[in-house]
C-alpha cells in the first residue's frame, strides 16, 4: 500500500472519530448549569439587590433589602406569628395534595383500563382542565358554606388535573409487551395493576407530581387571600393592606423556600422507587 493511500484512511479515520465525537458529547449551550453556577447566579442578583437598596437609591420601604427581609422572617418565626400560618397552610396543602393525586392516578388508571369510563371522563378532563380552578371557589363556597371544604376542593383539584394527564399519557406509551406477557401468562387485575402497570407509569406519575405540588401551592395561597383567616396567603393580603413590604417578602420567601423542598422531597421519593432511571 502506498504512502498516499495510508494518509488517506488515516485521514478518514481521524473524520470519522471526530464525528463519533461530535455525535456523542452534547455542545456546551445545552449543558444543564452545575451548582456553582446556580449559587453564582443567586449569590450575583442578591448582592446587586442588597447594593441597590444600600447605595442605589432605591427606597427600601418599597422595595427592602434581602437582609432585612431575612431580619424580618427571623422576628417573625421568634415572635410566634409564622408558625400557625405555616402549620395551618401544610395542613391544608397536605390534605388537598393527597387527596387530588390520588384520586388522580386512581381515575386515570381505571379510565385506561375501561373505556366505557374514560370515554365518560378524558373529554371533560381535557374541557375543565384550562379553566382557572380559583374562579370557581365562589361557587364551592356557595354550594359547601364558608370553611375549609371549599378551600381544600380547590387546591385537590389543581393536583388532580396534572396528575391525571401525566398517568394517562404514561399508559399511552407502554409498550404492546405488556399486554402481551398478561395473554400469556394470565394474572389478577390487582396483581398487574400493582406490579407491572404502575411501575410502568412511574416516571410519568412523579412529572405529574411535581406539576401538581406547584399548582397547590399556587392555588393554596390564592383561596386563603380570598377566603381565610389563617395561613400564608392571609398574612401576605394582610401585610400588603398595611404595606409592610418586608414582611410580605419575608412570607414569600417562606413559600419559594417550601416550594425547593417539596420538589426536593418528591425528586428523592421518585428516585427510591424508580431506581432504574
Amino acid at each position: 500500500m502506498t504512502d498516499g493511500a495510508t494518509d488517506t484512511i488515516e485521514r478518514r479515520e481521524r473524520e470519522m472519530t471526530e464525528e463519533i465525537e461530535v455525535r456523542v458529547h452534547p455542545p456546551a449551550a445545552t449543558r444543564e448549569p452545575g451548582r456553582r453556577h446556580i449559587v453564582g447566579g443567586i449569590g450575583g442578583v442578591l448582592l446587586l439587590w442588597e447594593c441597590a437598596v444600600r447605595f442605589g437609591g432605591v427606597n427600601a420601604t418599597d422595595c427592602p433589602a434581602p437582609s432585612m427581609i431575612i431580619l424580618e422572617l427571623v422576628r417573625l418565626g421568634v415572635t410566634g406569628v409564622l408558625w400557625p400560618a405555616l402549620v395551618a397552610s401544610g395542613m391544608r396543602w397536605l390534605t388537598g395534595m393527597l387527596t387530588g393525586c390520588g384520586l388522580g392516578v386512581l381515575l386515570a388508571v381505571a379510565a385506561g383500563r375501561d373505556r366505557l369510563l374514560g370515554g365518560l371522563t378524558v373529554p371533560w378532563v381535557h374541557l375543565l382542565y384550562p379553566v382557572p380552578k380559583i374562579a370557581l371557589l365562589p361557587l364551592f363556597v356557595l354550594w359547601l358554606g364558608i370553611g375549609e371544604l371549599p378551600k381544600l376542593v380547590i387546591i385537590a383539584l389543581g393536583a388532580f388535573f396534572p396528575v391525571f394527564i401525566n398517568t394517562r399519557h404514561g399508559m399511552s406509551r407502554l409498550p404492546r409487551r405488556y399486554d402481551e406477557v398478561v395473554a400469556v401468562y394470565p394474572v389478577g387485575t390487582r396483581y398487574y395493576v400493582r406490579r407491572i402497570l404502575l411501575p410502568g407509569v412511574y416516571p410519568s406519575v412523579f412529572a405529574g407530581l411535581k406539576l401538581a405540588a406547584g399548582s397547590a401551592l399556587v392555588l393554596l395561597v390564592a383561596a386563603e387571600m380570598l377566603a381565610a383567616d389563617t395561613g400564608i396567603g392571609a398574612l401576605i393580603l394582610q401585610y400588603g393592606d398595611l404595606m409592610l413590604t418586608a414582611s410580605l417578602l419575608a412570607c414569600v420567601t417562606v413559600l419559594a423556600a417550601a416550594g425547593l423542598v417539596i420538589q426536593y422531597l418528591i425528586g428523592c421519593w421518585e428516585r427510591a422507587v424508580v431506581r432504574w432511571r
